[in-house]
């Protein structure tokens, strides 16, 4: 079991924040004890491989999250389809430092099922900004290489966040305009991020979403990701 401090979280939310990582076989009372020996962390973020807590073992410690990991796994003789929008859609990496705000509100979008959208000892405010400020940074390229957007008619109504490493990218953010869904855009934009790694060589795309966001999974599923991984995130709030 491990607790790390997490510097931007706690300026952000002006409260100390902490990671706890629950190694497998870590038991409710191994928790109980880093949170007696850290009084002074008011949030942490308690992530386990296994559905091991239980909201009666800590007071205010609850599941807010079960994120699953999927992974699109390629080769170098892989050859990835490509779809057509057709003429009334554009695919293009966004460019630029002012946030429109078709885009913004897709930022929001993407984060219908957060941990931080659901857990109600955060505000709404608390959620908005954090958003607003991930898709700030990213356009920014702070936090990720690329923003692809899709536009019909100069309007976004969809976009994709992907931050590329040595030997596999991740997907950010990703969200389609409810009014142009079932349209291909989502499949686009993820074929736009899987051929760019390849051209890359990276052969790895992983993306994380919430088991309870079936829609989701369902979609990565269609476009040949898998399923790699599920953490089960809990928030302990301390002094509520």
């Amino acid at each position: 079991m491990k607790l790390e401090y997490l510097d931007w979280d706690s300026h952000f939310f002006q409260l100390k924040t902490g990671r706890v990582t629950l190694d497998p076989g870590d038991q409710s009372d191994d928790l109980k004890r880093i949170v007696q020996e850290n009084p002074s962390f008011k949030l942490l973020y308690v992530f386990s491989l296994e559905d091991n807590l239980g909201v009666d073992l800590l007071p205010h410690c609850f599941l807010v999250d079960r994120k699953v990991t999927y992974l699109y796994q390629a080769d170098e003789n892989t050859i990835y389809p490509v779809s057509s929008l057709g003429p009334d859609f554009d695919i293009c990496s966004f460019e630029g430092e002012n946030i429109p705000a078709d885009l913004e509100c897709l930022a929001l979008q993407s984060g219908a099922y957060s941990r931080f959208r659901i857990d109600p000892f955060f505000s709404n405010d608390a959620f908005v900004r954090l958003y607003k400020t991930w898709i700030e940074n990213s356009v920014l390229r702070k936090i990720c290489d690329d923003v692809f957007v899709v536009k019909s008619n100069a309007k976004i109504v969809g976009f994709v966040t992907v931050k590329y490493l040595s030997n596999y990218c991740k997907i950010g953010l990703i969200a389609v305009d409810p009014n142009y869904r079932g349209k291909g855009i989502g499949t686009m934009l993820i074929q736009t991020v899987v051929r760019t790694a390849l051209g890359k060589g990276i052969f790895k795309v992983f993306v994380d979403t919430q088991l309870d966001n079936e829609l989701a999974c369902l979609f990565y599923e269609k476009n040949n990701f898998t399923a790699n991984q599920v953490h089960y995130i809990y928030h302990y709030w301390n002094n509520l």
